[in-house]
């Protein structure tokens, strides 16, 4: 039997583990993907402490050696249910079944869809929702990136050293984003379409344009692009929490105290999942503070047992 089961390999479960190994905790990480969760596409990050300007890929390669020299066992594998039995938790993957004490969800969130016509049928083909995985792909063509925030401008500077013209459509008149990056953006030859929307995705085995509306005048044009990156937000992948039967607010956010323990004891939570801030530094906070009150959940149980 586990001490502790954390699903979800992203910062928040990667911190996790490292507390949970220096407390000698036998511990086990789960992800279906690779280590590192959303850090694996972000551009870059300015706001870790002690690390300036690194990019996401580079800073997810750090946690997880830094997970791996401290201990800290990864598995491969895509946790499907977990039930409660008695005293302890069943967790069950698509290829075993592993017993456990305590439980930390950290299986962060995933990418939001416009959900407009057209962008399932081009999902691959020439929509995308990466553009540091993708990017590479459009080298000399016209791209468009939707959203307003960070991860969106982020993006459109990206592929503005790629491609050979980025529109970067937004329904607002302003952005999210941080100033400094706003900046960049225009200063950097990205083409601003504000109060515009995304109705449809058109082409034929290829996407080749955008039908957008003007969110004031409602006048539709057709914006002719190569591909199409989608940068709106994300949602929590809180389905898994759901079935055990956590609670989660109106927005499917995983409800926890400042212990970041649920509704159930023995289950915590920790990362994007529980909404927050959304940042990397806040999803490692969690994870550390999930961690400690998760072996402290343990020592009790054990005096009680």
């Amino acid at each position: 039997m586990y001490d502790i089961v954390i699903v979800g390999g992203g910062p928040a479960g990667l911190t996790a583990s490292i507390f949970a190994a220096k407390r000698k905790l036998n511990a086990v990480v789960f992800d279906c993907g690779e280590f590192g969760g959303q850090l694996l596409t972000a551009f870059w990050i300015e706001n870790y402490p002690g690390m300036g300007r690194v990019e996401g890929k580079e800073l997810a390669r750090k946690l997880v050696e830094h997970a791996r020299e401290a201990g800290a066992v990864m598995k491969k594998e895509e946790v499907k249910l977990i039930e409660k039995k008695d005293r302890a938790f069943l967790v069950k993957t698509e290829e075993n079944e592993y017993e456990t004490k305590a439980v930390i969800i950290a299986t962060g969130a995933k990418c939001r869809s416009i959900g407009v016509c057209g962008e399932n049928e081009y999902l691959g083909k020439g929509v995308s929702f990466s553009a540091s995985c993708d990017g590479e792909s459009f080298k000399g063509k016209k791209v468009a990136v939707i959203g307003g925030g960070d991860s969106a401008l982020k993006a459109a500077l990206h592929l503005s050293r790629i491609a050979s013209e980025v529109y970067l459509i937004h329904r607002r008149e302003e952005f999210r984003a941080e100033e400094g990056l706003q900046a960049e953006v225009r200063r950097g030859g990205v083409k601003l379409l504000l109060n515009k929307a995304p109705k449809e995705f058109k082409g034929d085995t290829h996407l080749r344009s955008i039908v957008i509306e003007d969110v004031n005048s409602k006048e539709i044009t057709e914006l002719k692009v190569d591909g199409v990156f989608v940068y709106i937000g994300s949602t929590p992948a809180s389905s898994l929490a759901a079935k055990l039967g956590v609670e989660v607010d109106e927005r499917s956010f995983i409800k926890v105290d400042r212990n970041q323990k649920t509704n159930i004891d023995g289950v915590f939570a920790a990362g994007d999942i529980t909404g927050g801030i959304l940042q990397v530094i806040g999803a490692c906070g969690e994870g550390a503070v999930a961690a400690t009150r998760a072996y402290e959940y343990i020592k009790s149980m054990q005096k009680t047992q």
